[in-house]
């Protein structure tokens, strides 16, 4: 859908890069996703926040992580 069309209605008209929330605790939190090492003292997790793709015409959305070369560097050095 970032190349402007709907694949499913083939509508032109896309919302782009919206933020996605998700209430959590009373309080309400970016949707992110979080790749951490699977073993180690220290687990400190890589995260990448999500946007949405959203057709105005059917609704139909992608989400796109933010900095998808970071996750897949740390995926490949084991992390998961």
């Amino acid at each position: 859908m970032r190349s402007g069309a709907c694949p499913k209605c083939g509508r032109t008209e896309i919302l782009d890069g919206v933020r996605v929330k998700v209430p959590s605790a009373g309080s309400v939190d970016d949707v992110r996703v979080v790749v951490a090492p699977t073993s180690g003292m220290l687990r400190q997790q890589t995260g990448s926040d999500l946007r949405a793709w959203i057709c105005a015409g059917c609704g139909f959305t992608e989400l796109y992580a933010s900095d998808p070369g970071l996750l897949a560097d740390r995926w490949r050095a084991g992390e998961r």
